[in-house]
């Protein structure tokens, strides 16, 4: 544990290890030296997948994501960068120091929300809404995200069923722990249980939410999913 962040850092140490390592994300590693040199290089990704191509990354200039390491959204849109191999040029937001609500932020973003991506002079954020954008721009043949209309249509379908039933659930229910209340009972956890058992329903028997081919709303899942490693509930989707 990080002890450049005292009181976070003790306060974490009375949770449990997945806590922990939330706690850690949300506070130390938000004010170390190291990851912030690491985060303020570009990072260019040259390895082919999921339909990009090897070599050289797909974006001739690196775009600019202001993200927060610990926030699931901003992780979704890393993650869909490096299948995508596209060069990023991370900036660090610590929303935990205000960094977000300060007037040159709200000058590239008045909603003063992460993640926030910067493309040549073009601004767009809302992390699915930057996914898309990340594919429809750079590798449009992805499988990533569909061509074909009613493929397109199920996964767009699983990226708002994210954003306003699981995601939502689990900041409702988990974030309060996170930042050290206490756990939640059965009743205040039905959100996030039903929300589960939908995405267990959506799975079935298959490999990725939409079938046999991972597409950005597992990404964008998985993501959120991430957050329940602080309560029990991570074991109605251990499967």
């Amino acid at each position: 544990m990080c002890i450049q962040c005292p009181e976070p850092a003790q306060t974490a140490w009375r949770l449990s290890r997945p806590l922990r390592y939330l706690c850690h994300q949300m506070f130390c590693c938000c004010s170390s030296e190291t990851t912030k040199r690491a985060n303020s290089k570009v990072h260019p990704l040259n390895e082919g997948k999921l339909g990009a191509p090897k070599g050289f990354a797909n974006n001739p200039f690196p775009m600019e994501l202001y993200h927060m390491e610990a926030s699931p959204p901003c992780r979704a849109v890393r993650m869909v960068a490096r299948h995508l191999n596209l060069s990023l040029n991370l900036i660090p937001v610590n929303v935990m120091a205000g960094e977000n609500m300060t007037p040159q932020y709200r000058k590239i973003n008045p909603q003063s929300v992460l993640p926030t991506l910067v493309d040549d002079g073009f601004v767009v954020w809302e992390s699915r809404a930057v996914q898309t954008y990340l594919v429809n721009r750079y590798v449009p043949h992805s499988p990533l995200y569909p061509e074909e209309a009613r493929c397109r249509a199920t996964v767009d379908r699983l990226l708002y069923f994210d954003m306003g039933t699981l995601f939502d659930a689990c900041h409702k229910v988990l974030y309060p722990v996170i930042f050290g209340g206490p756990p939640p009972d059965s009743e205040q956890e039905k959100p996030l249980v039903q929300a589960l058992e939908l995405l267990g329903g959506f799975l079935g028997e298959n490999k990725f939410v939409t079938g046999d081919d991972i597409t950005l709303a597992d990404i964008s899942i998985l993501a959120s999913l991430t957050v329940t490693e602080a309560s029990d509930l991570r074991q109605l989707w251990a499967n």
